[in-house]
């Protein structure tokens, strides 16, 4: 079988300028080797879907020019507050919004992930989302002639997300409280970056886990700590006190650019990065 492991900046080429990114979001499970070498690499004019809470990965990557537009239900940093660069870009007319709701956009993705090309959704009549959205539609049901509201498949170019463990091979194990399987296996392509490389036998969920064959993954980056700062569930917390500075240097933007010479563009690899935070 094909050996499909790969450097975090070997991985990230595979993400072009313009590409629609299903990201593995939130404030846990950050693929962070992956989207540091994206910003390195100057991408710019993304369609972002952070899955399903944009957090940390997809502040930093709005804030660092990489987007255009952002297909959402919300963007924000937990208990650290409101998502400043996702504010501001916004605001400004620097990224353009496709707002949704939670239960649409996992339906389009499982429509994706089984091929569709849309599927009917439950909630939508009589909200906003029917005005502001223009690919919703109605459709009458065939068998009982009521009326449903259907929306597209989400089907990303590329996704990137952070598994638990994974072989050479493709096949890794992901949180089971996220939602990363489904994008990865509506995504056209996937990276997968892992806390663990093992041999394939040994890839087996445990409590928390569930497994992604590797027919779905495209390549496997093995770098521990890869969440950092954002938590990895049973293997290390998130780093508050990192979180706290980024927040700090993200209310200007002469400390935000400092923020990125240093912890983004300044360090060569991964392993340089986790020297510099002390991991």
């Amino acid at each position: 079988m094909k050996d499909k492991t790969m450097t975090a900046a070997e991985a990230a080429k595979m993400v072009t300028s313009g590409m629609h990114l299903g990201l593995g979001a939130g404030m846990a499970m950050n693929p962070m080797p992956v989207v540091r070498e994206i910003i390195k690499n100057k991408v710019t004019g993304l369609t972002l879907t952070p899955l399903l809470t944009g957090g940390f990965a997809a502040d930093l990557m709005i804030g660092s020019g990489c987007v255009a537009c952002v297909q959402f239900p919300q963007v924000v940093m937990d208990e650290f507050g409101l998502a400043p660069n996702f504010r501001k870009w916004v605001e400004s007319g620097r990224v353009t919004l496709k707002e949704t709701m939670c239960p649409v956009l996992l339906a389009g993705l499982q429509a994706g992930a089984n091929g569709l090309p849309f599927t009917p959704v439950l909630g939508a009549f009589n909200t906003s989302y029917m005005d502001i959205l223009k690919d919703y539609a109605v459709m009458k049901d065939p068998f009982t002639g009521h009326d449903y509201v259907v929306v597209p498949a989400v089907v990303p170019d590329i996704a990137v997300v952070h598994g638990f463990v994974g072989d050479r091979h493709g096949g890794v194990v992901l949180d089971s409280g996220r939602n990363d399987r489904l994008l990865a296996m509506a995504a056209k392509k996937t990276i997968v970056v892992v806390e663990k490389l093992a041999d394939p036998d040994d890839v087996i969920p445990g409590r928390h886990g569930v497994y992604l064959a590797n027919i779905h993954v495209d390549a496997v980056v093995h770098a521990p700590n890869a969440a950092h700062p954002t938590e990895c569930r049973d293997h290390y917390p998130l780093d508050a006190g990192h979180l706290f500075g980024y927040m700090e240097a993200a209310k200007d933007e002469t400390t935000f650019q400092e923020y990125l010479d240093t912890y983004i563009t300044g360090p060569a690899n991964h392993a340089e990065y986790l020297a510099m935070v002390g991991r």
